[in-house]
């Protein structure tokens, strides 16, 4: 098992696919470590390549009024859905 990091798209790709088979192998096991391995040279492919941004105020807050919004219709239909079921 020789690690080393991860230089392009297909790499990482292939890296995600091996990770994937090795997600449930045991701690302490020669898979198990490699899965380690694995989730650390992906995680510093991802910081360098994939950076998130952090959202404008404007988009926070958007999100913040699009999710009350949703729970006030959550809250309204589930309102007259136990007033139905009670008639």
């Amino acid at each position: 098992m020789v690690m080393k990091n991860i230089k392009n798209e297909i790499e990482y790709v292939e890296a995600l696919k091996r990770f994937h088979e090795l997600f449930f192998a045991k701690k302490g096991t020669q898979d198990g470590q490699e899965s380690e391995l694995l989730a650390l040279v992906i995680e510093k492919y991802e910081s360098e390549n994939y950076q998130i941004e952090e959202p404008s105020f404007f988009e926070y807050f958007k999100y913040k009024i699009v999710k009350m919004v949703n729970n006030f219709k959550y809250f309204v239909t589930s309102i007259f859905v136990e007033s139905a079921k009670r008639k």
